[in-house]
C-alpha cells in the first residue's frame, strides 16, 4: 500500500471493473434518493450467493458491528443491523445500534430496545428505553402480561393510555373486565370516548358477549354507538336477533348500513335467508350493490348454491361481478364447470385473467385434475401461470405424485393411509403418473415456484423412495428452492431414521440452509455426541436462530452437572465489546 490518499477509490474501482476472465466482484449502485452518480456498491450476485452458502452460519466479527455503528446510513439500516445483532446474541452491539435508530426517530427500534432490556430482567432500563413511545410501552405491557406480572403490565398500559393509545386503553379495559372490576373498565372506555374513540366500548361489548353478559353487552354497544362507533349497531342487531326480535334486529342492521357499515348488508342477507325471507335477502343484496358493495351478492350466491339452486347462484355471482367484484369470478367459473358449462366457466376465467387474477383458472385446473381431466387441468394451469399464479403447478405436482403412490400401492397389493386397495395395475401407469408429477414440478419451477420439487422430495421420502426423494431434493436446489434438504431431514426424523436425518441436515448446512443447524444439534445431543451438538448449536446461534440459544444453555448446564450463571445480564449487556455468547 502506498501513501496515496486515493488508494481506497483505486481499489474499489479495480474491484468494479470486469476483466477478460472474470466478472467484477462489486457492482456500483445509487443509495441516496433521486437521480445522480453511483454512491455505493453491493456484491455481484454470484459472489453474494457463494458467500451466503459458505458463511451464512458465521456471525460477523466485532469489527463489522463497530463499523456498522459508525457508518450505517439510514434509520432502517441501524434497526435491521440491531435485529441481526440481537438474533445472534450480540446484545452490546444490538443496544448501540437500536439507540442509533431511536435517536433518528424509529419507534420500532425503541420497542425492540425496551423488550431487549425487559428480556434480560432490567425493567428500569426497559422503561427508560421506551421513553415517550406508546408503541414501546404497549409492547412492554404485553411482555409483562405473558410472564404474569399483571401489576407491571397495568402500569405500562397506563403510560401508553395517557398518550391516547387506543390499543392500550382496550387492553386496560380488558384487564379490568377480566378481574370483574367493571367500574374501572367502563371508566377506561369513557375516557377513550371523550377523546373521540368509541372502539374501547365496542371491545368491551364483545368481551361481554363472549361471557354471555347480555345486558352489560347491550349497554356497551349503545355507548359505542353514542361515541360514533357504528359497528355497535351490528352488535345490537345480533342481540335483538338472539332475543327473537326480528323487526328490531333488521332495523339495527339497516341503521348500521345507513351509517356506512357495508358488512351490515351481508349480515342482513344471512339474517333474511335464515328466516326463509328469500325476497328480503335478494333485496338486501340489491341495496348493497347500490351502495357500492358487491359482497352481499356473493353471500347470496353461496347460500343459493348450498341450497341446490345453481342457476340462482350463477345469477347472483354474475350480479356481484357486474358490481365490480372480480373475486366472484373464481367461484362462478367452478359453479359453471360443475354444471357442465365449460365454455361459460372459461369465459369467467378469461374475464378474471383480463383483470390480472389467475385464481379462476387455478380453481378450474384443480377441479379438472380431481375429475380426471388431465389435459384440461394442464391448460387451465398454464393460463393461471400467465397471470403470475404459479402455485397451481405445485398443487398439481402434489396430486399427481399422490396418484402415483396409490398406483404403486395397488401394484404391491398394500394400502395407503389405511385404505385397503387390491386391484393390480401395471407399472407403466405408475411411471406415467410419476413423470406427470415431475412435469408439473418443472412447470412450477419454470414459472418461478421452485418449491414443487421440495414437496415431491418429502412425498417420496414418506413413501419409502429414498433415491427418488434425494433426486427431487437435488432438483429443488438446482432450481433455487431453499430449505429442501432441511425439510427432508425433518421427514426422516419423524420416521425415526436418525442417521439419515443427520445426513440430510449436514448436507443442508453445506448448502447454506441455516435452519438445519438447530435440528442437527438436537440429534447430536440425542445420540450423546455432545461436542458436535455444542458446535452445531453455536453455529445456529451465530446464524440468528433465536431458539437455539436456550437449547445451547441447557446442553452446557447438563454437561457441567450444575447450574451455571450464563444468562446475559444488565452488566454484560452494557459492557464494551459485549459480543460473545456471555458464557
Amino acid at each position: 500500500m502506498t501513501n496515496d490518499s486515493g488508494w481506497f477509490e483505486t481499489a474499489i474501482n479495480a474491484l468494479s471493473l470486469p476483466s477478460k476472465a472474470t466478472l467484477p466482484p462489486l457492482l456500483s449502485d445509487r443509495v441516496a434518493p433521486g437521480l445522480g452518480a453511483a454512491d455505493g456498491y453491493h456484491p455481484a450476485d454470484y459472489l453474494d450467493q457463494t458467500i451466503r452458502r459458505s458463511r451464512s452460519h458465521l456471525a460477523p466479527p466485532i469489527q463489522l458491528w463497530e463499523a456498522a455503528e459508525r457508518h450505517a446510513r439510514t434509520v432502517d439500516d441501524f434497526y435491521a443491523l440491531g435485529q441481526a445483532a440481537q438474533y445472534r446474541r450480540r446484545y452490546g452491539h444490538a443496544v448501540r445500534l437500536y439507540r442509533q435508530a431511536t435517536k433518528r426517530g424509529s419507534g420500532a427500534a425503541a420497542r425492540a430496545l425496551a423488550l431487549l432490556f425487559e428480556e434480560v430482567g432490567d425493567q428500569e432500563a426497559a422503561e427508560a428505553a421506551a421513553g415517550d413511545s406508546s408503541q414501546a410501552w404497549v409492547a412492554l405491557a404485553k411482555a409483562r402480561e405473558i410472564t404474569g406480572n399483571r401489576r407491571a403490565a397495568l402500569r405500562a398500559y397506563g403510560v401508553a393510555a395517557q398518550a391516547e393509545d387506543v390499543s392500550a386503553r382496550m387492553a386496560l379495559a380488558r384487564l379490568w373486565e377480566e378481574t370483574q372490576d367493571t367500574a374501572w373498565a367502563e371508566e377506561t372506555a369513557r375516557q377513550a370516548a371523550d377523546t373521540g374513540s368509541g372502539q374501547v366500548w365496542l371491545s368491551l361489548a364483545r368481551l361481554r358477549m363472549r361471557a354471555q353478559h347480555w345486558e352489560a353487552a347491550r349497554k356497551a354497544y349503545e355507548r359505542a354507538v353514542q361515541a360514533g362507533e357504528h359497528w355497535g349497531w351490528i352488535g345490537l342487531a345480533r342481540l335483538e336477533a338472539m332475543a327473537g326480535n326480528r323487526s328490531e334486529a333488521a332495523a339495527a342492521y339497516e341503521r348500521a348500513a345507513a351509517w356506512g357499515v357495508t358488512a351490515a348488508w351481508s349480515s342482513l342477507v344471512h339474517f333474511h335467508w335464515e328466516h326463509c325471507d328469500y325476497g328480503g335477502a335478494e333485496n338486501a343484496a340489491m341495496r348493497s350493490a347500490e351502495a357500492g358493495d358487491a359482497e352481499a351478492w356473493s353471500v347470496l350466491a353461496r347460500l343459493r348454491a348450498q341450497a341446490g339452486d345453481p342457476q340462482g347462484a350463477d345469477l347472483a355471482y354474475a350480479a356481484a361481478v357486474g358490481t365490480g367484484a372480480i373475486s366472484a369470478l373464481a367461484p362462478l367459473a367452478r359453479l359453471r364447470e360443475q354444471s357442465s358449462d365449460r365454455m361459460g366457466a372459461q369465459r369467467a376465467a378469461m374475464q378474471a385473467a383480463g383483470s390480472g387474477s389467475g385464481e379462476a383458472w387455478a380453481v378450474l385446473a384443480l377441479y379438472r385434475e380431481d375429475n380426471g381431466d388431465r389435459e384440461g387441468a394442464d391448460h387451465a394451469a398454464r393460463q393461471a401461470a400467465r397471470t403470475g399464479d404459479t402455485d397451481v403447478w405445485t398443487a398439481l405436482a402434489r396430486r399427481r405424485e399422490g396418484a402415483a403412490l396409490r398406483l404403486d400401492a395397488q401394484q404391491r397389493g398394500s394400502s395407503v393411509h389405511g385404505q385397503a386397495v387390491a386391484e393390480p395395475v401395471v407399472a407403466e401407469n405408475f411411471e406415467f403418473e410419476r413423470a406427470s408429477a415431475e412435469r408439473a414440478a418443472e412447470e412450477a419451477a419454470e414459472n418461478g415456484d421452485a418449491d414443487a420439487w421440495a414437496a415431491l422430495s418429502r412425498i417420496r421420502e414418506r413413501a419409502g423412495d429414498r433415491e427418488g426423494s434425494e433426486h427431487a431434493a437435488r432438483r429443488a436446489v438446482d432450481v433455487g428452492s431453499v430449505g429442501a434438504w432441511t425439510a427432508l431431514g425433518r421427514v426422516r426424523e419423524q420416521q425415526g431414521d436418525i442417521e439419515a436425518a443427520k445426513h440430510a441436515y449436514r448436507f443442508a448446512t453445506e448448502l447454506g440452509e441455516t435452519d438445519a443447524w438447530a435440528p442437527l444439534a438436537r440429534l447430536y445431543f440425542q445420540t450423546e455426541e455432545r461436542s458436535l451438538a455444542e458446535a452445531a448449536y453455536r453455529a445456529a446461534v451465530d446464524a440468528g436462530d433465536t431458539q437455539a440459544w436456550d437449547e445451547l444453555l441447557h446442553l452446557l448446564q447438563v454437561d457441567s452437572g450444575r447450574r451455571r450463571d450464563i444468562t446475559p445480564g444488565p452488566i454484560a449487556l452494557h459492557a464494551n465489546g459485549a459480543f460473545a455468547y456471555f458464557l
